[in-house]
């Protein structure tokens, strides 16, 4: 914690008795030795300041503070921060609210600012965010803040912009997650290119023109309500997971390399070739897509919701790298040939047609799926079962992997037998 004590105009005796105090402090967040005490000549240089309540130590300034190799999670309420600068100190979960005489210059170079509270009207004229983290910073309240003062910010996660103009902001390189845009004046979507990430952002209301998501992470942004997006401006994203694209025209897209785990029913005009070659479509949710020129081949359909769609056909799933819990209910699966390499452990086929019993058995690990409505009957499913496993009855089969029902189940056979089963 404590590195040293450079001379900041102390006189021996003092060196050692604000070694002392300083380090009690940090060790046990004590004020007993600091009473009486005169802190007018102390310096923070090359200190830790962790844990500190700084407002309370007699005649501290912020010229004290100044050269401190950090400041985590202390209060400074009343201090006059006259002299201080932040330069090269990374500034961590520090209470500025109750400062007096703070300005924004005073900030530029701090290695980080991050989940900071600042003096409610602090005038930011002179503040270049440059190599700064500003996560979580609330700067709604400030004054004579422009984007440009953004530039070269390494992260703004969680940041309040509320009511600052972004006129002048560039995202290149910045972790930009965790903002909600709508409520920031001026930003464009040109702004954003080159983001580390947007992800969680809510752009609902921005204007997106010259906007590009190419190599950008938007995983989670609110895209509802987004002025002039076009879908082709997201092509190129690495993940648009759990992303809000209700309404989105999806005229232009491509999900080639796009992880896209995310409800896709409220989209206009996607269909299923524009899904070819995604990363992932797992847990999407593609009820009401014409999946007209889809192939599922190398991509992961894990408990993707493809009940309801158009134009689909079971050949359409030939290929994919997993389809555990995938919802085809009602779906025609002609064509489609099931695999081990990617058993439909857990599916729900409910009322699907062209599914036989024979295929699900060659899936050979394809347990706990549900056909009831499929017409297939358990007389079917265990001679299938049978023929699959010659070296081992159906019985063992069903030991191994577990099952609702037993041959010796009369009721569960009848039930079986009526076309409504689970193995």
């Amino acid at each position: 914690m404590l590195q040293s004590l450079q001379d900041g105009g102390q006189t021996p005796e003092e060196q050692v008795l604000y070694s002392s105090i300083i380090a009690d402090m940090q060790g046990n967040n004590l004020l007993n030795n600091a009473a009486g005490i005169n802190f007018a000549n102390f310096s923070a240089a090359g200190i830790d300041l962790f844990y500190l309540p700084l407002g309370q130590l007699t005649g501290l300034t912020g010229a004290n503070i100044t050269g401190a190799t950090s400041m985590f999670l202390s209060s400074l309420d009343g201090v006059d921060m006259t002299g201080f600068s932040a330069n090269g100190i990374a500034i961590n979960g520090v209470d500025f609210s109750q400062t007096t005489n703070l300005t924004g210059a005073m900030l530029d170079g701090a290695s980080a600012l991050s989940w900071s509270t600042l003096p409610s009207g602090l005038d930011m004229t002179g503040f270049s965010a440059n190599g700064i983290a500003l996560d979580g910073i609330d700067f709604s309240q400030t004054t004579n803040l422009t984007g440009a003062m953004f530039d070269g910010a390494t992260s703004l996660n969680g940041a309040n912009l509320t009511g600052v103009d972004m006129t002048g902001f560039s995202a290149n390189g910045v972790i930009l997650q965790n903002v909600d845009l709508s409520t920031a004046l001026n930003v464009t979507g040109g702004m954003l290119n080159g983001a580390t990430s947007l992800a969680s952002d809510n752009l609902s209301g921005v204007n997106m023109d010259g906007f590009s998501a190419n190599g950008v992470d938007l995983t989670g942004v609110d895209f509802s309500g987004a002025v002039n997006l076009t879908a082709s401006m997201l092509n190129g994203a690495t993940s648009l997971a759990q992303a809000n694209l209700n309404g989105v025209d999806m005229t232009g897209f491509s999900a080639n390399g796009i992880v896209l785990q995310t409800d896709l029913s409220g989209t206009v005009n996607l269909t299923g070739s524009m899904l070819n070659g995604a990363a992932s479509l797992s847990y999407a949710n593609l009820s009401g897509i014409n999946m007209a020129g889809f192939s599922a081949n190398g991509v992961n359909l894990t408990v993707a919701n493809l009940s309801g769609t158009t134009n689909f056909t079971g050949s359409m799933l030939n290929g994919s790298t997993s389809l555990v819990g995938v919802n085809l209910s009602g779906l025609n699966l002609s064509g489609w040939t099931p695999s081990s390499s990617a058993p439909p452990d857990g599916a729900n086929f409910s009322y699907a047609t062209g599914l036989t019993a024979s295929a699900i058995a060659s899936a050979t690990e394809s347990y706990g799926a549900t056909l009831t409505g499929t017409g297939i009957t358990y007389d079917q499913m265990y001679n299938a079962l049978l023929n699959n496993f010659a070296s081992e009855s159906p019985d063992a089969y069903f030991a191994e992997f577990g099952t609702p029902y037993s041959p010796d189940d009369a009721e569960a056979q009848a039930a079986a037998e009526a076309g409504s089963i689970t193995y």
